[in-house]
């Protein structure tokens, strides 16, 4: 199993096995040592095991076993799995791999090699949004981060047509450091919901947002907008439209993505070369979605 596999959200559970002993080590904590994510899994099923990693090389004996019990986490029961570490260690990336049941410590970790590790591909799953259609059509959340720019998310224009602002929240999975976000407006013939002004919010517990990290204003067009910033690591991030590209009470969005670090830094669009153009002037649009 390699590291260029899309990682998952897993189904992870709690193991009802006894505690294994911890493996003896002369390794202590390192204040130089930083814990950017861990995943540990198989296939396309890992969870996010970040914080129990963290807790285990800079709060125990500084060493652990890879295993269901050690990482409380079992998203694929009987297949084997791996680890992956994205940390960051005297100001350099790195990233370490191993299979299930191999030794981890902070000594390990520290005699990696100069070089920057890619990022572990962060799944995006929409938690919350204030309004979305779902009677008159699969409008829902989930297809703003479903990597399919032919379904939209919708606020609900059926039986009510709740007015701006409009928001939806969604959990990197895992937590990930990001230097940007893109929004790809709907790509049928309609601009209904298309997002004029925006504000863009981060989080680490999905409750607590604070101030917007970025605003502004999309421009109109089919292309995907690109948004970049000062790098921060997160778990939750937020988009809320505040008025909508031809005044009306909807928003509507083909895809959300963030742009992590690590990643091309011109942050060249995504949909490029699939995005539809957009209707004629002398096409008839409907007057709700």
């Amino acid at each position: 199993m390699g590291v260029s596999v899309a990682l998952a959200a897993g189904c992870a559970s709690q193991s009802q096995g006894p505690k294994p002993s911890a493996p003896a080590t002369s390794s202590s904590p390192s204040d130089d040592l930083l814990v950017v994510s861990a995943v540990y899994g198989s296939d396309i099923y890992f969870a996010d095991v970040t914080r129990r990693v963290d807790d285990l090389l800079h709060h125990r004996d500084g060493a652990f076993v890879t295993s269901a019990e050690w990482l409380r986490a079992d998203p694929t029961p009987g297949w084997n799995k791996e680890l992956v570490i994205v940390y960051e260690f005297k100001g350099r990336r790195h990233i370490f791999t191993t299979g299930e049941g191999g030794r981890v410590s902070l000594g390990q970790l520290e005699l990696a090699k100069e070089g920057d590790a890619p990022p572990v591909k962060v799944t995006l799953k929409v938690v919350k949004v204030d309004s979305e259609e779902i009677q008159a059509d699969n409008d829902c959340g989930a297809n703003a981060v479903d990597d399919n720019p032919n379904t939209i998310w919708h606020s609900e224009y059926q039986a009510n047509k709740p007015g701006l602002p409009h928001q939806i929240v969604i959990e990197l999975v895992p937590p990930s450091e990001i230097k940007g976000f893109a929004y790809l407006p709907r790509q049928d013939g309609s601009e209904n919901g298309g997002i004029k002004d925006f504000e863009f919010y981060v989080s680490d517990d999905g409750i607590n947002f604070g101030k917007p990290l970025k605003e502004g204003e999309f421009k109109p067009g089919k292309e995907e907008k690109i948004e970049t910033f000062q790098p921060v690591k997160c778990r939750f991030i937020k988009l809320k439209a505040l008025s909508e590209i031809n005044g009306g009470p909807w928003t509507s969005a083909a895809e959300i993505r963030v742009i992590q670090m690590g990643e091309d830094a011109a942050v060249k669009s995504h949909w490029r070369s699939i995005a539809q153009p957009a209707v004629p002037p002398s096409a008839t649009l409907p007057d709700v979605r």
